[in-house]
């Protein structure tokens, strides 16, 4: 609710609606996704100008909120380059310090709060699942993720293999 609050300038009237909390969520959801994939990155090194600029500039958040993305851009990019991406990850988690943002390991974000039970459960599912897929046999993959999605687990499939996040 906090990212939804800050996306509007303090000045203008904020049409608040359960769409602006889906979409905070998801965009909350985007940055912790690239910190997880960076999570071998070290945020250190000179960053490029002030990553606080836009709260200086009449408190400008929505400003400060696209520079999040834009050092998520910038860190996503040298993660698949493999060239240094501690300068971005550096101002991507001291902007969102300030702001009050990606404080969490990006792990137990996507957890949602789900109990020992259900992580065990659900990661020996996705190995599974990886194993039906690695052998060819769709249809136990998607019963898999099937079940996943009756537990309330939404599956990402990427490059580095797949993360999960509990529904909404």
């Amino acid at each position: 609710r906090r990212w939804a609050l800050l996306s509007g300038h303090y000045r203008q009237p904020l049409d608040w609606t359960e769409s602006l909390i889906e979409q905070s969520r998801k965009a909350l959801d985007r940055l912790y996704g690239v910190l997880q994939r960076a999570k071998a990155v070290k945020a250190s090194g000179l960053i490029e100008g002030d990553p606080l600029e836009p709260l200086l500039d009449d408190l400008n958040t929505p400003q400060a909120l696209s520079h999040l993305f834009r050092y998520a851009d910038d860190l996503d990019r040298s993660v698949r380059e493999g060239t240094d991406g501690g300068p971005p990850k550096r101002a991507l988690l001291e902007l969102g310090e300030v702001l009050g943002f990606l404080q969490a390991d990006p792990d137990v974000w996507f957890e949602g709060g789900a109990d020992e039970g259900l992580k065990a459960q659900v990661e020996a599912l996705l190995v599974e699942r990886l194993a039906a897929r690695a052998a060819k046999d769709w249809p136990t993959a998607d019963r898999i993720r099937g079940d996943l999605d009756a537990l309330g687990v939404v599956v990402m499939d990427g490059p580095q293999g797949a993360t999960w996040r509990m529904k909404d």
